[in-house]
């Protein structure tokens, strides 16, 4: 009985605060829900009649006298509440309030003034800034869901938050995916970021993500469905736990061949030194009657790190030569095999990829040994052809920039060397691979050779803003002018200079005073 008495005067209380509130007899449903609960519970019924009365303020009232002000002055008082009620709503927004609220009112009918609310746009664009304020706010993913029901779901795809809600997310991924599938590389990189912080927001986001990418792959063979895949995954295993992840991946690949790729993969990526127990272990399953797809070795990170390993070791030291043909037999066979082709057909291209690469690694090996590439130009020349030989040229060339006494000993200043003139080949050749031979470009220009004078390293340098002026001329254009807008401006000014007038050249016509 106590228990009984003690709960109704808890009650009681409550809603002795709610009629407290200012203007609370102005709230929809003041009697039904409050004053009734209230008499019906033991409080005095002319208790909460003072409580109305003493809480009342008139906010309403002071509204209207002020926008009829307002509108007396000649501007639009519509417009001035709504920029308020905006402004309020914004910096006052209580998502735990609002989740109360939702709860409370289970009945649709009882949100009917949402669905009011939600015809204007301007309040419809209110809900989308605060949903990517809040993504887990049920009240707000539940408007989500009324705009989505509505017909309003193209605005609601182009929304930056993961949300809670399945069918919102399918909507927004689908909607970011479709806008990068086919960009070229420039725009891809651009658009990827918010693609990965979508995805990445929670384990579910991330899975349902995995499986989504894995599911278009097989179903259009596109590329650029792969590429997001890691994408995701290099920023979930450096951001996220790795076990749990493991286990995500595990249950997405139910092939066990691809399974162990994964795990072979993963351990050359993470250890200093590749192991050839790895390796061989690679092959033997590339080389078996019914091999992995090809697309579970075609991760950057990991064809980068074999590519260095026998182009460009990092220490300078050649690789051990058990490493280099296990090496090259699965650069070989990730950058040739078409998954959707038969492998038997494929496999004269693979022998022929691989006769390249070795020819290739016994030649730059011996021109980085001798700090020239006399007699292997012919080789590189055919090598860059093919985008995984350039790939390996354009690491092997950086490599000679900056870790050999290539220019100290061979650079004349009358003429470009034949190594930067590989770059312009390679990036005519290749426009995806571009976006290296930048990195390249850029990263080689602040290397000062050692026995250099001021005057010999500025016409180096000169040379190496000529690269950036052929990448301009094939269309690569904004990342090499934001260069001159960031990095580019710690450049001595004889060379932003030299690159102003290259442009000028270009352009023909005389520019504009705007122009300078």
């Amino acid at each position: 009985m106590a228990h009984h008495l003690n709960s109704k005067s808890l009650i009681v209380d409550e809603l002795q605060k709610t009629f407290l509130q200012k203007d609370s007899i102005l709230e929809p449903n003041i009697y039904k829900l409050a004053f009734e609960g209230y008499r019906n519970n033991g409080g005095s019924p002319i208790e909460a009649i003072n409580m109305l009365s003493e809480s009342y303020v008139g906010y309403p009232s002071m509204i209207n006298v002020t926008a009829e002000a307002v509108n007396i002055n000649g501007l639009d008082s519509s417009n001035c509440l709504k920029a308020a009620f905006e402004r309020l709503l914004l910096s006052r927004f209580d998502p735990q309030r609002c989740d109360k609220m939702l709860m409370q009112d289970s009945e649709p009918s009882a949100l009917g003034w949402l669905d009011h609310l939600l015809e204007d746009i301007d309040w419809r664009k209110k809900i989308y800034e605060l949903i990517e304020k809040y993504p887990t706010c049920e009240f707000l993913n539940y408007a989500i869901i009324r705009i989505v029901n509505a017909g309003h779901d193209a605005e609601v795809s182009r929304l930056k938050t993961s949300t809670t809600c399945l069918k919102v997310y399918n909507l927004i991924l689908a909607n970011r995916l479709s806008d990068i599938v086919d960009k070229d590389d420039v725009e891809f990189e651009e658009k990827l970021p918010e693609v990965i912080r979508i995805c990445c927001e929670r384990e579910d986001t991330y899975l349902s993500a995995i499986i989504l990418l894995r599911k278009l792959y097989h179903q259009y063979n596109a590329t650029s469905f792969i590429r997001v895949r890691q994408e995701l995954e290099r920023v979930a295993r450096k951001h996220g736990n790795l076990p749990m992840l493991d286990a995500m991946h595990l249950l997405v690949d139910a092939d066990p061949s691809s399974v162990e790729v994964r795990k072979l993969v993963k351990s050359i990526l993470s250890s200093s030194m590749i192991a050839l127990g790895d390796l061989s272990e690679l092959q033997r399953l590339y080389s078996s009657a019914n091999p992995p797809l090809a697309a579970h070795l075609c991760e950057y990170d990991f064809l980068i790190k074999l590519l260095e390993t026998i182009y460009a070791p990092k220490d300078g030291t050649p690789a051990r030569e058990d490493l280099v043909y296990p090496i090259i037999h699965i650069i070989a066979y990730a950058t040739t095999i078409n998954d959707t082709k038969p492998h038997v057909g494929q496999q004269d291209v693979v022998n022929k990829v691989k006769t390249l690469l070795a020819t290739l690694h016994v030649k730059l090996t011996a021109a980085t040994r001798a700090g020239s590439i006399t007699g292997a130009a012919k080789c590189i020349i055919e090598a860059i052809k093919l985008p995984i030989g350039a790939m390996a040229v354009l690491l092997w060339a950086q490599h000679m920039a900056t870790n050999t006494s290539y220019f100290d000993t061979y650079y004349r200043s009358q003429q470009t060397p034949d190594l930067l003139l590989f770059l312009d080949e390679i990036a005519e050749l290749h426009p995806l691979q571009q976006p290296f031979v930048f990195n390249i470009v850029t990263e080689c220009i602040k290397h000062k050779p050692v026995n250099f004078a001021p005057e010999t390293w500025s016409n180096l340098q000169a040379m190496w803003i000529d690269r950036l002026l052929f990448l301009l001329r094939s269309h690569y254009c904004k990342p090499v002018l934001n260069y001159f807008q960031s990095a580019g401006r710690e450049l001595d000014n004889s060379l932003v200079v030299h690159f102003v007038q290259r442009v000028s050249g270009l352009l023909g016509s005389p520019p504009t005073y705007n122009f300078y």
